[in-house]
């Protein structure tokens, strides 16, 4: 049985997520689908000294 370990994103890192976003949509326009967080942030194991941030972004089709 999985255990949810729910916290809250800290602030820098809900920065750079909103950056990262921002940048994406930018760039990709309508091929871009989505932004996904994977890692100890997903799963409520984030430690803001130690662990890195694990993202997936998603796209209508593949990149040239």
């Amino acid at each position: 049985m999985a255990v949810s370990r729910r916290q809250p994103i800290p602030g820098e890192v809900r920065e750079l997520l909103d950056d990262v976003l921002d940048g994406l949509q930018v760039t990709l326009g309508d091929a871009f689908v989505g932004l996904y967080v994977r890692g100890s942030l997903a799963l409520g194991d984030f430690d803001d000294v130690t662990s890195d941030v694990d993202l997936l972004a998603v796209t209508e089709q593949p990149l040239e």
